[in-house]
């Protein structure tokens, strides 16, 4: 499986470097996106703990 990375300054899609403006700007969108649900998704957990904590579970 092809997998998205930063090295050296540059986006690389498995051994291709991205070069092109738009498809830079659509990586680092498509990160952000990626960020932004893992926050999420640990956030979710926390409540969820401390939720489980005060209902003695």
């Amino acid at each position: 499986m092809k997998t998205l990375r930063f090295s050296n300054g540059q986006f690389r899609y498995d051994d291709m470097p991205i070069t092109k403006t738009y498809l830079r700007m659509l990586v680092r969108k498509l990160a952000a996106e990626r960020a932004e649900r893992q926050l999420s998704l640990e956030r979710q957990h926390r409540a969820f703990e401390q939720v489980a904590a005060r209902q003695g579970w």
